[in-house]
């Protein structure tokens, strides 16, 4: 009887020298850490591009992980599922995509906060295809000029310039005018900001025109998009080497 109380007494003995062993070794340094702001845990990430039906189809490209304004890493997503990842706890962060040489997406940004749940964060960046798009004269009378854009995809942000030739006066359009891009100064008379993103949709662009001749002139349209880079909080319709970005430029001629 005495041996069996002496044995289920050392038996507890154990079980809180166990118990007390992990709490000191294991969790009250990861407490001390995360009060001090420096503890650091998993997170799972995955880019993934949509389907027709809505299904998010996992995609392997480049993803940076943004940290206050900066590259904290650079990563490669894969196909087969998440990829897992150490993030500082109590960070907000950002996940931005890069294309790689074979890929046509625009840059995407998707922002999280890391939390002290000590939960894995499932985190998620949806990559956008770079849509066609489609340009016709619809009505060119009266001194009025009328163009229907269509879109099968998405087009981000439509902008566009024009160059008349010498017998036109002028061409005017109701939307906002911007400096040329930096690839085209020279190369156009005016540049307007659409501020239009189209997702299989349309819209039409309505211009005014004056002439001082009846003979036969033309106007010449450069359509572009835009696109984000990584460190920049507006869409931009070129980088900053001065290149087109997003959908390749795309001229339409007008004759009348």
């Amino acid at each position: 009887m005495a041996k069996g109380i002496i044995f289920l007494i050392l038996f507890f003995l154990i079980i809180i020298g166990v118990i007390l062993y992990f709490y000191f070794f294991y969790q009250a340094p990861i407490d001390k850490n995360i009060t001090s702001g420096s503890f650091y845990y998993n997170i799972s990430i995955r880019s993934y591009e949509k389907n027709i039906q809505g299904e998010k189809i996992p995609i392997s490209t480049e993803v940076l992980i943004l940290i206050d304004n900066m590259i904290y890493k650079n990563i490669t997503t894969e196909e087969e599922g998440f990829v897992v990842e150490r993030i500082p706890i109590n960070k907000s962060f950002i996940l931005s995509n890069r294309n790689f040489p074979n890929q046509n997406y625009y840059t995407n940004k998707e922002s999280y906060k890391s939390t002290e749940s000590g939960i894995n964060l499932r985190s998620e960046i949806e990559l956008i295809r770079i849509g066609n798009l489609s340009i016709d004269l619809t009505s060119a009378e009266n001194e009025n000029i009328k163009l229907l854009l269509q879109s099968i995809g998405v087009i981000k942000n439509i902008g566009f310039c024009y160059r008349w030739s010498p017998g036109i006066l002028t061409v005017k359009s109701d939307f906002e005018e911007i400096t040329p891009p930096m690839r085209l100064l020279g190369k156009v008379d005016r540049c307007y900001d659409t501020q239009t993103n189209l997702d299989n949709s349309q819209f039409e662009l309505k211009l005014s025109y004056r002439k001082w001749t009846s003979g036969n002139e033309t106007i010449l349209f450069t359509f572009f998009d835009c696109d984000f880079d990584y460190n920049t909080e507006t869409c931009l319709f070129e980088n900053s080497n001065h290149e087109d970005v997003g959908k390749e430029d795309i001229q339409f001629v007008v004759n009348l």
